[in-house]
């Protein structure tokens, strides 16, 4: 990425939501990562579960939102999870939400919407930009 693109993604602070089931996999996983876009001038919010990692991210300056995910299908469980993310989704505006192995993006895409009409930005559009990951 050259730093003329890095400038014009960072002009607008964009709000990045990175959601995973369990604190360890985010910082041994994505550690780097998150790093990366909090040094690029994103505000990086951590949604997982408690562990003995959330004390390295609010270190290095993360935001922690605690919430219990299931690794496996729980209807009543999911769809209190599903609540919960929608609230979180509508308070907090992310622009970009990430989802580190949950089941196939419905957790995280449900709630995020329409943030980018005020970014100017071609390539951020109703719904906010939703990406998901799966490693190891």
């Amino acid at each position: 990425m050259s730093s003329k693109e890095e400038v014009s993604t960072n002009q607008h602070g964009l709000k990045v939501a990175f959601l995973c089931p369990d604190a360890f996999s985010v910082w041994r996983f994505y550690g780097g990562l998150l790093k990366r876009l909090k040094a690029l001038g994103c505000r990086v919010h951590i949604i997982c579960a408690h562990g003995e990692e959330v004390a390295l991210f609010l270190n290095e300056g993360f935001v922690h939102e605690p919430l219990m995910l299931n690794r496996f299908v729980n209807p009543l469980a999911d769809i209190r999870t599903l609540l919960e993310l929608y609230r979180l989704f509508r308070t907090e505006r992310f622009d970009v939400v990430h989802m580190g192995r949950s089941p196939r993006g419905l957790r995280g895409s449900g709630g995020s919407s329409e943030r980018s009409k005020d970014l100017g930005s071609p390539t951020l559009r109703r719904p906010a930009l939703a990406a998901e990951s799966c490693r190891g």
